[in-house]
């Protein structure tokens, strides 16, 4: 049940940042894609799929722990 609701909280983290974040975040951690498969499919050198992906992880990371706070108070 916990697993179940991390999921869900993820994907509503994942609904709530910039469709661009959203895109590379599901390329590489759920498709798996590695930098070089990214930045061909969405026309980026690999260092800015590397840039981008480090934003996107840092967003989300702030994002889910703000939504988990605001659970446990």
């Amino acid at each position: 049940m916990i697993v179940q609701e991390n999921q869900l909280l993820v994907r509503s983290i994942l609904q709530k940042v910039s469709p661009t974040f959203k895109q590379l975040l599901l390329l590489k951690y759920e498709l798996e894609w590695s930098y070089k498969q990214i930045a061909e499919y969405v026309d980026m050198k690999p260092e800015a799929v590397k840039t981008y992906l480090a934003r996107a992880r840092k967003t989300f990371k702030e994002m889910y722990r703000r939504e988990c706070n605001e659970k446990n108070e």
